[in-house]
Order: C-alpha cells, then structure tokens, then sequence
C-alpha cells in the first residue's frame, strides 16, 4: 500500500466516501506532491472520514484544498 495506489484505486473505482487511519492520507498527499500535475479535486471525493488518531486542523485543510471533499473524524 502506498500513495500511488491508493490514488489509483481511488481513480479507477470512482470512490466518493473513504475512510482511512491518517497514515494512508498522508501517504496519498505525499503522492500528490511529488506529481503537481495531478488535480486530485477531478477524483470526485466527497467526504474522508480519519479514524485510528485524531484528524488534525493541517489534515482537515489538505483534504478540503487538495480533495474538494468534506472530511470528519470516526471513532468506533
């Protein structure tokens, strides 16, 4: 599992809600910085929800900057 798949699968499934502990995020977000060419916005992400950790204000900021999407914190 890394940022580029994670891109991927998000691209070619079509996902609108996904959930993820805020390693994955940060692995997505390191992706879509090493390729500025790529508008993750395009990817139709409609809400991110972060468990595992708490979602941090940055996360939060990235998510609806770089995603376009809603995000919110899950506790089980």
């Amino acid at each position: 599992l890394d940022g580029e798949s994670v891109y991927r699968l998000m691209k070619d499934e079509g996902v609108t809600i996904m959930q993820g502990v805020p390693t994955v995020w940060m692995m997505l977000f390191a992706y879509l910085d090493e390729h500025p060419e790529i508008d993750a916005r395009e990817l139709g992400l409609e809400w991110a929800g972060i468990g595992g950790s708490a979602l941090s204000q940055a996360m939060l900021a990235r998510i609806e900057s770089d995603l376009g999407a809603e995000g919110g914190q899950g506790w089980g």
